[in-house]
């Protein structure tokens, strides 16, 4: 499953570099939307076994598109939000050469 994830990322950073460069605006019907929200979580919670505790969630910016766009994973019991609590978190590099995953904290 982790190839599945690595070419998920890789295909969602390289969707996000030609959407841009067509328009900075957030769109539902973009390829790199679809990958980041519907793709990649789907195959996180189906080949990385993770339960319903977990909520899977990504954003790729409200409106215009984020500098650096994430996908993050909240246990239930701490957050559902990646405005308060911790989670584990793939940050995109704002130059989208690049992903890291981290432990985010967020304090509302």
């Amino acid at each position: 499953y982790q190839f599945m994830i690595a070419y998920s990322l890789k295909k969602f950073i390289q969707a996000l570099v030609s959407d841009r460069s067509v328009s900075n605006k957030v769109s539902k019907s973009s390829a790199s939307w679809k990958i980041l929200i519907e793709e990649l979580p789907t195959i996180l919670k189906s080949q990385a076994s993770i339960s319903d505790e977990y909520l899977i969630e990504g954003s790729v910016g409200k409106g215009l598109m984020s500098e650096t766009p994430w996908l993050a994973l909240f246990d239930k019991t701490i957050t559902k939000s990646a405005q308060s609590g911790y989670y584990v978190v793939y940050l995109f590099t704002s130059d989208f050469k690049g992903v890291y995953l981290s432990l985010g904290v967020g304090w509302k």
